[in-house]
């Protein structure tokens, strides 16, 4: 966990921030089909990294089915405008998936019991697995 923190300012320096969903995960979408149509639950907007979207996306995919990313995830970053050549982009995702569960777990008001306990057993396995 150190070392997230560690490396996020240098990670994240001279970045553009703008404002995003803050929990764009596939239940809070609308679609008619074939397009996204609307956005619910709003209550995690805030400004900041362009990739925080990305990063809250990919997370909720991977639970779901880390096949389904993979797949997708191409296709996902090409639609967001993300360049999917930066280097750095998977790290960025990690480290603010990982930023995330941590203010999740440390904020009010608490998380749901068992909401909690899957949290941290992700964060667990994400800092296991080296990011």
């Amino acid at each position: 966990m150190a070392d997230v923190v560690d490396r996020a300012p240098a990670l994240f320096a001279a970045r553009p921030v703008a404002l995003y969903h803050g929990d764009f995960t596939p239940i809070n979408m609308l679609t008619d089909g074939a397009m996204l149509t609307g956005l619910l639950d709003f209550e995690s907007v805030r400004l900041a990294d362009p990739l925080f979207d990305v990063a809250s996306w990919a997370s909720a995919v991977r639970f779901m089915s880390p096949a389904v990313l993979d797949a997708s995830l191409p296709a996902f970053l090409d639609g967001a405008g993300v360049d999917a050549t930066d280097p750095d982009m998977p790290e960025r995702i990690d480290s603010i998936q990982i930023l995330r569960m941590v203010e999740l777990l440390v904020t009010e008001p608490r998380l749901e019991p068992a909401i909690e306990d899957v949290v941290s057993d992700r964060l667990e396995a994400m800092l296991r697995r080296g990011r």
